[in-house]
């Protein structure tokens, strides 16, 4: 704290202690002045760190000082929000208030907001209350997503798999995915659904998604895979996803086909199966062979 307001800070609390004690303090309330100390507008990605700092102050026609942090606390609104959406804020010695996104709110969407403040003060204050006359302009600017997918052999499945990617700012921005849902839809030559399903996204993934085609599929045929993505609603209003290309499949093409495709684990137990048969069939022929005879001496003449 600079000397300035340190000094400013003893008067308030000299003048605070004047005022509870003066006759008649509780019914004359003295005037309070809120304001952004910065009132130049601000602009910040969707879902980033931002903060800005009010001023409180106690205030006469012969003095302003800041308000001794025991008058009360500070309410924000923001213009298109239904009640406070951010309450009971402290007030610090020299008469600040900071205020940044509330975890127990919503992220504000991807657009232009107008803040207000209002000092609240307590029971036993003696500061009436007051709000800020210019409201503060924070503007939340969208983070962009795009999606692509394509169709990948599965060395443990028998099943081709749909793979799913996203990338852009937000993936760049926070380290991961978006939480939200993908949607999938198979169709075949005459546009009709063979396979969808919906998958969830964790918050922060990073590694594609993977699901299994497991649509029983004409050998030859081509089918239409498509894709899209949604952003769960706390984050839909600050993320926009692009289009997703589709894709087409042919069911037994070189490029991962369902039918050709045998798991390690076949591979292993029909190798074993067929050994296992060979030695079979070896002892039965060993078996099975017909002794010779040794002739008798009788037989030799």
């Amino acid at each position: 704290m600079s000397p300035v307001r340190g000094v400013a800070a003893v008067l308030a609390g000299g003048l605070s202690a004047m005022f509870l004690l003066a006759p008649g303090a509780a019914s004359a309330l003295q005037t309070s002045t809120i304001e952004f100390t910065d009132p130049a507008p601000i602009t910040a990605e969707f879902a980033s760190d931002w903060s800005t700092r009010l001023t409180v102050n106690f205030t006469t026609p012969d003095f302003s000082v800041p308000a001794p942090p025991s008058q009360g606390t500070v309410d924000v609104y923001v213009e298109g929000i239904s009640g406070a959406w951010a309450t009971g804020l402290p007030i610090n010695a020299d008469g600040s208030v900071y205020v940044s996104q509330p975890l127990a709110q919503p992220l504000l969407p991807a657009c232009p907001h107008s803040l207000n403040a209002i000092f609240v003060p307590n029971t036993e204050a003696f500061l009436g209350t007051s709000q800020t006359t210019t409201p503060l302009v924070v503007t939340i600017t969208p983070l962009a997503v795009s999606g692509a997918i394509d169709m990948v052999d599965d060395e443990e499945s028998s099943f081709p798999l749909i793979r799913a990617t996203l990338s852009g700012a937000y993936v760049d921005a926070m380290g991961g995915d978006p939480a939200g849902t993908w949607s999938f839809t198979v169709t075949d030559a005459t546009g009709e659904s063979v396979f969808d399903t919906d998958v969830p996204v964790e918050q922060g993934e990073k590694n594609p998604l993977g699901v299994a085609l497991t649509a029983k599929l004409k050998p030859g045929a081509t089918y239409t895979v498509e894709g899209a993505f949604e952003p769960v609603a706390e984050l839909a209003g600050g993320v926009t996803v692009g289009d997703i290309a589709p894709i087409t499949y042919t069911e037994g093409a070189a490029s991962g086909s369902s039918s050709l495709t045998l798991p390690l684990w076949a591979v292993i137990v029909s190798a074993i199966m067929i050994l296992a048969l060979a030695t079979i069939a070896v002892v039965l022929a060993v078996r099975l062979r017909p002794t010779p005879s040794i002739p008798t001496d009788q037989e030799s003449t």
